[in-house]
């Protein structure tokens, strides 16, 4: 199982599929939950999340709920971000490290699935 994790953490082009015990409120589980829908690549907002679970109104809610997420690599709330574009507070840096990340995991990965020489050498280089 840690093979597993280990290779996700590296590569995070899929959904993390192992079982998770998420220990929270159950508003907090329903905000995990839609958080894990997020595609790789792409990002969200609290207010948007909030009114997929159908609490519109709940938007700073939300926020603190991402920012008690214990589970950075299986519950990607480092791709939620306020309305305006912005992310979370202290830890700006890790989300932009960890979105800058995700990125070039996406792009070596569609440069991997070329048939070009060149960019069978930039995927090479993402090793």
């Amino acid at each position: 199982m840690l093979s597993r994790v280990l290779s996700y953490i590296e590569a995070p082009l899929e959904a993390f599929d192992l079982p998770l015990d998420l220990r929270g409120t159950p508003f907090q589980k329903r905000v995990w939950e839609e958080v894990r829908k997020i595609p790789i690549g792409e990002t969200s907002t609290y207010s948007r999340i909030a009114e997929r679970i159908d609490a519109p109104k709940a938007i700073r809610a939300v926020a603190n709920t991402c920012a008690a997420n214990g589970f950075a690599f299986a519950v990607p709330c480092h791709r939620v971000l306020h309305k305006d574009g912005t992310g979370y507070g202290s830890s700006r840096g890790r989300q932009d490290r960890f979105l800058k990340h995700e990125a070039k995991a996406l792009e070596c990965h569609e440069r991997s699935t070329r048939r070009s020489p060149r960019d069978a050498r930039r995927a090479e280089a993402c090793r």
